[in-house]
């Protein structure tokens, strides 16, 4: 029951949800190189808000755009040869 709830949500609203675990992604992995590569004793909130937003623009909304939409109408039968 969880699993197929949990796998309506991409199927549903695939934009914000590829929004979402890009950010979310993002900003994790720059926590993660802060804390554990870079070793600081503070982390720079003002870095990691910029990587989210980089997240949220760039690898949710424009490689959306880009892979989904753009791809879509330049090679229509993609989805169906994969």
């Amino acid at each position: 029951m969880f699993w197929k709830a949990l796998t309506h949500i991409p199927r549903k609203h695939p934009l914000a949800f590829g929004l979402a675990i890009s950010t979310v992604k993002t900003s994790v992995c720059d926590l993660l190189v802060q804390t554990k590569f870079e070793k600081k004793d503070e982390i720079d909130w003002r870095r990691n808000i910029f990587f989210g937003a980089f997240g949220f623009a760039y690898l949710g909304g424009f490689q959306y755009a880009m892979y989904v939409s753009l791809f879509g109408r330049l090679f229509p039968g993609a989805a169906t040869f994969a």
